[in-house]
């Protein structure tokens, strides 16, 4: 019985940590993609300033929300989630 419990466990996690990794790779294969077709549009100091100006709300999005848009999506229990 606890063998299964184990497996049936680490089935969960190894499947939950499959879709977390391809999900991250797709975006990042998203992401150089893109920026390769802004790379032959805009000027190398055009790029820098877009990126400081995304970096810097991404900075202010973080300590505006606190990053409770995440713990929202994680927790699956409704008593925990009232608390949130």
């Amino acid at each position: 019985m606890l063998a299964y419990f184990i497996k049936n466990l680490i089935d969960k996690f190894v499947k939950k940590l499959s879709i977390l990794v391809l999900c991250n790779a797709l975006t990042q294969v998203v992401s150089i993609v893109g920026f390769i077709f802004i790379s032959r549009i805009y000027a190398v100091a055009e790029i820098g300033e877009y990126l400081i100006y995304v970096a810097f709300v991404a900075l202010l999005s973080v300590c505006a929300t606190g990053n409770y848009e995440q713990a929202i999506f994680v927790e699956k229990r409704e008593h925990f989630l009232e608390k949130i």
